[in-house]
């Protein structure tokens, strides 16, 4: 023992701290003790020894594993495997393994438990693809380690490539292990990971025991195991990343040269033209064979299993138990055989498959010719196929994008022939023909060919501009021109008084001509219709090809100057040629056909450009004349009735009594605004008006007229100091309702009712008192706002009792007047007031 950690608690105790035992264990403790300086053995005392067992605790680490520590199947189930802890790593009872969290490729924790988990491994079923990273960590009865251990299980396209040619060989009770490096990527190649495991059966990847795993260099290419015990082996390739994951050697040879007979063969898949060839190679069989043999040919007959002369095929297969054989012919039988070899001899031919490969398309059809030509059809003939590869069904007629099938004639080996028709006249068509069977066959050589001119489409759109009296016409060319679209043709018919016909026909080059809306002297109708013409030129037309003669004819040939000039045109319109007159263009166009005489004119249905009739035309201006003058009438008799009805109302005026024009004499209001001392534009309307005169009121009033003449004098002095005279809308509001009231005080008997009617008012004279009568009053008061010279307002109302009282010369004075002057009185009174008056004078 180390002395120094010895303490001498007292003079009898000691302790001892013993450091790095396991936890949960059971230990035998022995002590004796010697003298100082004793060497020899009888010196030491007996042992005293006691037994305990330490305390459980969680495990101090996870259980070991590697990058290669995991197996994928086929259905992406993955098995993880790690190193079980030794019995004294374990710390506690209930020793066992847990996967405590597994994440994806983007770092999140998912849901996802073992279905199985045992001492060495856990395995997950049906796992999702992509990136996962499982954490392991050890447990017990006291929990589970602190820390864990990762395996990291990369997507199937992200895994490094496995070894190859694994081969498990047992010799004199050893096993050994042989591989080659994996079949791409060596250069990322850094190590291989043995891993092996007790097993009682023959499955490879069954464990009964713990697993171990070693790692070897990249070198390596065997691994050797002294044990008698049965063992499955497996294998990874890593790389620094990434790993193959286990590859378990899956059969244990002995180390012999015998080889046998290849059992089972058989034809996994079958196309036209190639054959998958599958076998299963003898578990014992695996270490020892090289490679395989596989011979195969097309036989004579159905009955007869030979090979045609020079049909056998030998391929020398190694490394895989299939083979597709390729650049087999469709519909035909083939015969094949397979044998095994090692490096000394070779096995015995298995027995040989006879299968016929399917159908397929054939060769295309062959020397595809042209015979006939019309404007709307093509007749072709063709050859078979040289190979049908099978039942020939029909052949497809391809013209552009339409198709056509034939079914006559295809099962006599002859030539065929077809006529594509309702075709499109002067156009371009691309030809070829396919032959069918189960499937269609490549397109033959292809034939293009150009149907022959024909009638062009209607011209469809038609537009017009007017420019004064002209109108000028655009077209757009024909959907379908079928030809060469030589001109339009635009056919004129006159026709005149007398019903004499006149008929031309004007060719045009382009899509633009004009025509005069007037019609000339003794027209009766013009009309005008328009067609698309193509030329079919015969073998007798003399014009040279491309010598382009339309555009290099000679002046000469035509006349250059119209009927009119080019000056009486607008402008717009001067460049483009006459729909009506021949022009220039329309004799280059002339002799241009006519030097064919014999060429075909395939003109388009003509469709109306212009009809005008003219009689029509010709009265039109003077239904517009007449209609004008109509109206004019119309409006005119319209403005006199209204001045007629506006001329009577202004000639309706009031006539006042003398005694009330004292206003007007010698006034300075102006002119337009007093008419006989009344003020025309002001007038107030009232209602209904009662008047009651008596015996004692007209004698006053006679009274007052005899002495009339001398209070004018007085009234005409008043007029004429006045400063200023001013024009007013009405009178106060404050004086008409007094007029109004008092006037009411006075209405108090009457027989009946006056009925409202206009009156007018003759001059009162004032020798004749005797004429005057009461009047019926007028509904229509008229108001003169020009105030005298102390600044009253003078409110004039003609023969309703009112009179002027300035040339009383009485010192009395009325309810009304605001002020008085030394002669008394001054304004209008009401008949009461002037009543009033009397009786006190």
């Amino acid at each position: 023992l180390d002395m120094s950690k010895l303490r001498n608690t007292s003079l009898t105790d000691y302790s001892l701290t013993i450091d790095g035992l396991y936890a949960h264990t059971w230990y035998d403790i022995r002590i004796r003790v010697r003298v100082p300086n004793a060497d020899r053995e009888e010196l030491w005392s007996n042992y005293t020894d006691f037994q305990f067992q330490t305390r459980p605790k969680i495990p101090d680490r996870p259980p070991r594993v590697d990058i290669g520590s995991f197996y994928v199947n086929s259905h992406n189930d993955i098995v993880l495997y790690w190193e079980q802890l030794p019995l004294e790593e374990q710390n506690g009872n209930n020793s066992h393994y847990v996967v405590s969290e597994v994440r994806n490729e983007h770092n999140a924790t998912i849901d996802c438990s073992p279905s199985e988990i045992s001492l060495i491994k856990a395995k997950f079923q049906n796992v999702p693809p992509g990136d996962l990273t499982f954490t392991i960590k050890s447990a017990n009865s006291q929990g589970q380690s602190r820390n864990g251990s990762e395996i990291h299980v990369p997507a199937r396209g992200k895994r490094f490539p496995p070894p190859q040619d694994l081969k498990k060989y047992s010799i004199d009770s050893k096993y050994k292990l042989k591989w080659a490096p994996p079949a791409t990527r060596q250069d990322e190649l850094v190590s291989y990971t043995v891993f092996w495991c007790e097993s009682k059966t023959n499955y490879p990847s069954e464990c009964d025991g713990p697993m171990s795993f070693r790692t070897v260099s990249s070198s390596q290419h065997e691994y050797e195991l002294n044990n008698t015990k049965g063992f499955n082996i497996a294998l990874s390739a890593n790389s620094r990343d990434s790993s193959s994951g286990l590859i378990w050697s899956m059969c244990t040879a002995s180390k012999s040269d015998e080889i046998g007979k290849l059992n089972p063969v058989w034809v996994s898949k079958m196309d036209a033209t190639y054959m998958e060839i599958q076998w299963r190679l003898e578990c014992m069989d695996t270490p020892i064979v090289v490679g395989y043999t596989l011979t195969y040919c097309p036989i004579t007959a159905p009955k007869n299993l030979t090979c045609k002369p020079g049909t056998e095929i030998v391929k020398n297969i190694t490394g895989t138990t299939q083979y597709n054989i390729t650049g087999l012919t469709p519909y035909t039988t083939y015969k094949t055989t397979i044998a095994m070899f090692s490096k000394t001899r070779t096995g015995v031919p298995s027995d040989p498959l006879v299968n016929t490969t399917l159908e397929a398309a054939p060769t295309p059809p062959r020397n595809i010719i042209l015979r006939k030509v019309t404007n709307t059809s093509v007749t072709i003939t063709w050859d078979p196929p040289e190979r049908m590869n099978g039942f020939l069904k029909n052949y497809i007629v391809w013209c552009n994008s339409s198709n056509f099938q034939v079914f006559d004639g295809i099962k006599e080996n002859k030539t065929l022939e077809y006529k594509i028709e309702k075709l499109q006249t002067y156009s371009y068509y691309d030809i070829v023909v396919v032959a069918c069977t189960i499937s269609c066959s490549n397109k033959s050589e292809t034939i293009n060919v150009r149907t022959e001119m024909g009638v062009p489409d209607q011209v469809t759109t038609i537009a017009k501009v007017r420019y004064d009296d002209y109108t000028l016409f655009s077209w757009d060319p024909p959907r379908h021109v079928g030809g060469h679209l030589d001109y339009y043709e635009v056919s004129v018919k006159v026709t005149e008084t007398g019903n004499r016909t006149i008929n031309r026909t004007i060719l045009h080059n382009g899509t633009k001509c004009w025509i005069n809306r007037v019609c000339e002297k003794n027209w009766v109708e013009i009309e005008l219709l328009l067609s698309a013409v193509n030329i079919k030129e015969s073998p007798h037309e003399r014009r040279i090809a491309g010598s382009a003669e339309r555009e290099v004819l000679n002046a000469s040939d035509g006349p250059r100057a119209l009927s009119f000039h080019n000056d009486d045109l607008p402008s717009a319109i001067r460049s483009y040629p006459s729909c009506y007159y021949e022009s220039y263009e329309h004799y280059q166009l002339l002799k241009w056909r006519n030097a064919d005489e014999h060429s075909v004119i395939l003109k388009s249905t003509s469709i109306p450009l212009f009809n005008n009739n003219c009689g029509l035309s010709t009265s039109s201006p003077l239904l517009y004349i007449f209609i004008i003058f109509i109206g004019l009438i119309g409006m005119v008799t319209a403005v006199l009735f209204l001045y007629k009805k506006c001329k009577t109302m202004s000639d309706i005026k009031v006539v006042l009594p003398d005694a009330l024009n004292d206003i007007n004499k010698d006034s300075k209001c102006p002119k337009e605004m007093i008419d006989g001392g009344v003020l025309r534009n002001v007038q107030i309307h009232r209602g209904e008006m009662r008047v009651q005169q008596d015996e004692q009121e007209r004698s006053l009033l006679r009274n007052h007229m005899e002495s009339s003449s001398s209070s004018t004098t007085s009234s005409t002095a008043n007029v004429d100091n006045q400063s200023q005279c001013e024009s007013h809308d009405g009178p106060p509001e404050e004086m008409m309702d007094s007029i109004e009231h008092q006037e009411d005080e006075q209405t108090s008997i009457e027989s009946h009712d006056i009925p409202t009617q206009d009156v007018t008012f003759d001059v009162l004279q004032p020798e004749k008192l005797e004429d005057i009568q009461p009047q019926i009053e007028p509904q229509t008061h008229q108001v003169a706002l020009c105030p005298g010279v102390n600044q009253y307002v003078h409110f004039a109302r003609p023969s309703q009792g009112y009179t002027q009282l300035a040339a009383l010369k009485v010192p009395i004075k009325t309810p009304m007047a605001t002020e008085t002057d030394e002669t008394g009185i001054s304004g209008y009174v009401t008949r009461k007031q002037l009543a009033d008056f009397g009786q006190r004078m």
